[in-house]
């Protein structure tokens, strides 16, 4: 027999009282316990998991007056902020326990709800569809109300499986900046559809800061970017870089410096401040790059060596791109952008006089483009196959829908293998237009 768990809910940030009577085995209140006796609580993720929270809980009520043996027939349990300050927003296992000549009982035995409080952070990227969408398109579902805390869940997962089918298109409005290799006759293609502007594309790739460790006692050093937050794989990089992470290890030991980026600073500054460092460290900016924004660096996502045993010699060297160029869309919907950078001349790809082809590119074979692309409102069309994905998450959670039927009798039955994707056959058919295909 399935039992329902009462539930007591607070809102992170806020504080929540609840009193409650404890029945005798036989449904009568007596006098089991004394205000005395130890009463106490506890908040775990799971049965066997450590403790979460320990949440205040006293007997007795100062709001509700029962006679025989009120203090010992009622306890008090407050939620508040600090108790849900670890707790993320979900369903946790509560109990309550009371002890009493050495005996313990458990006085209530059920879950906690922490909800989410409004906030001023969303989704990056921001899901398909609201909560309230996808309630309304599962109205006929006749959906239960205890699914309800689950469903921005699976509205994330549902947008992000979306988005990854349609070749990872965000779908909505936002500005972004990507590196792209320039085709032979000069074109790119972006990530993120339709293209509404585009700011600025640069080229040309020069060194602008140069940083080597020359001590001899460090047996190799690097250094690459310090960041925030991750990478988002929706064509625009989530990660902030803060500064610079210098790496040296001397005789086995380890030693990181980290350098965090000033508003508004120059790479001439940043230089001087890595020479201040010490310890062997020496930075060198470009007498024209170096006063460029220390924003503009690019190349240290991956570790550089900057010691005396580094492949190239030179130290680790940080570039920018130092050339604004001439550019133009092409064509909006595809993404296609004609960047300037081109080869002069396209002949044959083989033969004999293929030589006189190499090396003949006006400019570098990299570019960085910023620009913005999206819908102002997502299209109607992904919106429903946001919400039919959510309304087949939840209909797997909930029974076996990869039953296709089945036969009384000598029983057998048939698997819907559609069912299987994670994704079905209509939603891919719904959204199969704005699918970009790369070639």
């Amino acid at each position: 027999m399935i039992t329902t768990l009462q539930t007591i809910s607070v809102v992170a940030g806020s504080t929540r009282a609840y009193t409650i009577q404890t029945p005798n085995g036989d449904g009568t209140y007596g006098a089991g316990f004394v205000s005395t006796d130890v009463i106490s609580a506890v908040v775990r993720a799971a049965d066997s998991e450590v403790s979460l929270a320990t949440p205040a809980v006293v007997w007795g009520s100062s709001t509700v007056t029962v006679t025989n043996g009120a203090a010992v027939t009622l306890w008090t349990i407050t939620l508040s902020p600090t108790d849900a300050a670890g707790l993320a927003p979900g369903i946790y296992h509560l109990q309550v326990f009371g002890t009493h000549s050495a005996t313990t009982a458990c006085l209530f035995d059920g879950l906690c709800q922490v909800i989410s409080a409004a906030g001023t952070t969303v989704p990056s990227p921001p899901d398909l569809i609201t909560a309230q969408y996808a309630l309304a398109a599962l109205a006929p579902m006749n959906f239960q109300e205890y699914n309800h805390e689950v469903i921005p869940t699976y509205i994330s997962a549902a947008s992000s499986l979306i988005r990854r089918w349609c070749m990872d298109r965000d779908f909505f409005v936002n500005t972004y900046t990507e590196e792209q290799e320039v085709s032979l006759n000069g074109e790119i293609r972006l990530n993120q559809v339709p293209v509404n502007v585009i700011t600025r594309i640069q080229g040309n790739p020069q060194t602008a800061l140069t940083i080597t460790n020359t001590s001899s006692s460090v047996q190799f050093a690097q250094v690459y970017f310090a960041y925030t937050g991750q990478y988002g794989g929706y064509g625009t990089n989530l990660q902030t870089i803060t500064g610079l992470t210098l790496s040296a290890v001397s005789n086995g030991v380890p030693a990181l410096q980290t350098i965090t980026f000033s508003v508004g600073e120059i790479i001439s500054t940043l230089a001087s401040a890595i020479t201040g460092l010490g310890g062997g460290w020496n930075a060198v900016a470009d007498s024209t790059l170096g006063s460029w924004p220390v924003t503009e660096l690019i190349g240290a996502f991956t570790a550089l060596p900057a010691g005396i045993n580094s492949q190239s010699g030179t130290g680790a060297q940080l570039k920018v791109y130092a050339q604004d160029l001439n550019a133009y869309i092409r064509d909006q919907w595809s993404g296609i952008v004609w960047t300037g950078a081109e080869y002069a001349g396209l002949g044959p790809r083989w033969g004999p006089d293929w030589q006189q082809y190499e090396g003949n590119r006006v400019t570098g074979g990299t570019v960085r483009c910023t620009y913005s692309a999206g819908f102002t409102t997502i299209p109607p069309e992904i919106q429903q196959a946001c919400a039919e994905t959510v309304k087949v998450m939840i209909e797997r959670m909930n029974r076996s829908t990869i039953l296709q039927s089945e036969r009384l009798g000598q029983y057998s039955y048939t698997l819907s293998n559609e069912l299987y994707w994670a994704l079905p056959q209509p939603v891919r058919q719904t959204i199969g237009s704005y699918r970009l295909i790369r070639a």
